[in-house]
C-alpha cells in the first residue's frame, strides 16, 4: 500500500479540540471532500467532510469532535493495496497509517484506478502484441508452403496447430523469426536480426511480468519496450 504517492502525502489534519470553524477554513483552501481528525497524540480519531458539517445547525463555539465521523477505514502503509479495495468502494477512501498509528496519507478510488491502469497495462499490451505475432507467423508458414510447395519443415503444419491454438510460448515465436524463410514470407522490411532480437527483449519482461511490483522504474522500461515492439507489428500489420 505505500507504494501509492497518495498513501505518503501530507495532508492537512484538525484535531478533536479544534474549533469546528478550523475544519471549514481547512476544507474551503484546500478544496478538500474531507479531513482526517486527530487526537492529541496525533494518531487516527476520525474524519469530517461538509455533509457531517451542514448536517445540523451548530453554535460557533462547536468543536470538531462535536461533528466528526469517529469510525473510519484505515489500512498500514504495510498490507496490500487489496485489502482496501472493499472499503474504498463502499466509502470512496481509506485512511493511510504507518505502522506506529500515525498518519501517512489517504487513497480514494482515483487512486487505486490509476494503479491499476499502470499495473495491467503492460499485461494488456504483450497480450496483444503475441495475438498479432501468433497470426503473421501462421500466414508466413501457410506461404512458405504456397512458394515452395510444401512446408519448410516437417514440423512445420504442427507449428501452424500451435500457432492457432495458442499453444507457442515466446521462444517458439523468436526461432520461427530467425529462419529465413518464415522472414521473407512476412514481407517485413526491419533487419531481422535486430527485430528478433527485439522480441527476446519483450519475452524476458514477458517472463518477468509478475514482478513489475518491485519497481515502478522497471514497468516503465519494460512498458516502452513493449510498445515500441508493438507498434513496428502494427505498422506491417494494421489489423490485429
Amino acid at each position: 500500500m505505500g507504494r501509492l504517492p497518495s498513501a505518503r502525502s501530507e495532508l492537512k489534519t484538525v484535531r478533536l479540540t479544534d474549533p469546528l470553524s478550523r475544519a471549514v477554513e481547512l476544507l474551503s483552501e484546500n478544496a478538500y471532500d474531507q479531513l482526517p481528525v486527530l487526537d492529541d497524540d496525533g494518531h487516527l480519531r476520525g474524519s469530517i467532510s461538509w455533509r457531517e458539517i451542514g448536517a445540523t445547525n451548530r453554535p460557533a463555539t462547536a468543536l470538531v469532535e462535536d461533528a466528526a465521523v469517529l469510525k473510519v477505514r484505515s489500512i498500514r502503509t504495510d498490507e496490500p493495496m487489496v485489502d482496501c479495495l472493499a472499503d474504498v468502494a463502499d466509502h470512496g477512501c481509506v485512511f493511510v497509517l504507518n505502522p506506529d498509528g500515525s498518519l501517512s496519507g489517504i487513497v480514494t478510488g482515483h487512486d487505486l484506478a490509476h494503479r491499476f491502469e499502470q499495473e495491467l497495462r503492460p499485461y494488456a499490451l504483450i497480450q496483444e502484441l503475441e495475438l498479432r505475432l501468433r497470426r503473421a507467423l501462421k500466414k508466413a508458414l501457410m506461404q512458405v508452403k504456397e512458394i515452395h510447395g510444401e512446408y519448410g519443415l516437417p514440423g512445420d503444419p504442427a507449428k501452424i496447430v500451435k500457432l492457432a491454438e495458442q499453444g507457442m510460448n515466446f521462444a517458439d515465436y523468436i526461432t520461427l523469426l530467425k529462419r529465413d524463410d518464415v522472414w521473407r514470407a512476412t514481407g517485413w522490411q526491419f533487419p531481422q536480426q535486430s527485430f528478433a532480437e527485439r522480441m527476446d527483449r519483450v519475452r524476458k519482461i514477458r517472463n518477468e511480468t509478475m514482478h513489475f511490483h518491485t519497481s515502478d522504474d522497471d514497468r516503465i522500461s519494460a512498458v516502452k519496450e513493449i510498445q515500441v515492439a508493438l507498434q513496428m507489428l502494427k505498422t506491417v500489420q494494421p489489423q490485429a
